[in-house]
């Protein structure tokens, strides 16, 4: 079957006509885009296609990567046709998705894609992309970690110091509607035990606590441990790029924190209760599509 894009006649796809292409069609936050484009990639190189974003979305502000971006690009993938992720299922369909259907004509997919497995063949090329900050982003996140690290060392007299970021959500997932759909919080309680980890493990840890709630994070998480609490003012690319900065990493919940761990080079700890059993949202989740086996439950 022909690409559609070949019977573009607009300068600024020329570039990619003879090629065929696939658009996500972005929904929700920038944890959802995340895996929304590194789904599109992964089918892309897989198929040997081009991925299309718009040059204004919130992956291209945040993130150099490797995708098409002319200026219609609304209006190109509005010609595709549309594949939407049934339900709001983690990777139930992968055989039939990513090897199936695709690869013979251009297409634009709409769902959320909440797995890894979607491109797992192409995370080391994934990971590049999404940790090819803007430059502003990596200054700011930079002098961040380096103000830490002397505070911590000139306090403590100490010559080195392991880095764990926390990430603290709370928020908009203890919403009525959140809830009733099967999102939980992260407790005080999980904290506490993955930074028992952690501490156990490297007793010169530094945890530098990220969130939109850092009220309930000075509250909750008593300083039994050394931690900074970073100001609630930082944006949250500056965050996200401390998070996935530090050595180590403990999540909170959601796609946001998912991806700074993803990102992150070191250990991994996450909340293995974060869905309540029998809602709706549990229906839709296998836990060994979302979690990568490397990761440790608490």
């Amino acid at each position: 079957m022909k690409s559609f894009i070949i019977d573009w006649t607009y300068k600024d796809v020329k570039h990619i006509e003879g090629t065929f292409c696939i658009c996500p069609l972005f929904m929700g936050r920038l944890g959802n885009n995340m895996f929304q484009y590194a789904t599109a990639f992964g089918i892309a190189t897989e198929k040997n296609m081009r991925v299309i974003i718009p040059n204004v979305s919130l992956i291209a502000k945040t993130f150099n990567v490797d995708a098409d971006m002319p200026e219609n690009s609304t209006r190109i993938c509005s010609t595709f046709p549309v594949f939407s992720e049934p339900n709001y299922a983690w990777a139930i369909h992968i055989q039939s998705f990513k090897f199936g259907i695709y690869g013979n004509y251009s297409v634009s997919i709409r769902g959320y894609f909440q797995s890894y497995k979607y491109f797992n063949s192409v995370k080391t090329v994934i990971k590049k992309q999404f940790m090819s900050f803007k430059e502003d982003t990596v200054i700011k996140a930079n002098a961040i970690l380096q103000e830490a690290k002397r505070y911590y060392l000139a306090n403590l007299n100490m010559t080195n110091v392991t880095l764990v970021g926390v990430h603290v959500r709370r928020g908009d997932k203890l919403g009525l509607v959140e809830s009733q759909h099967g999102h939980t919080v992260a407790p005080r309680t999980y904290f506490e035990k993955a930074m028992n980890y952690f501490y156990s493990k490297y007793n010169n840890s530094l945890f530098l606590v990220c969130g939109e709630n850092q009220t309930w994070a000075r509250q909750n998480l008593q300083p039994t441990y050394n931690m900074i609490f970073l100001n609630q003012s930082s944006t949250p690319d500056v965050d996200f790029a401390i998070l996935a900065m530090c050595d180590h990493m403990i999540m909170s919940v959601g796609s946001y924190s998912w991806w700074a761990a993803f990102l992150n080079p070191g250990e991994i700890v996450y909340y293995k209760d974060w869905i309540i059993p029998g809602s709706y949202l549990s229906k839709g989740y296998k836990h060994d599509d979302y979690f990568p086996p490397e990761w440790i439950p608490k």
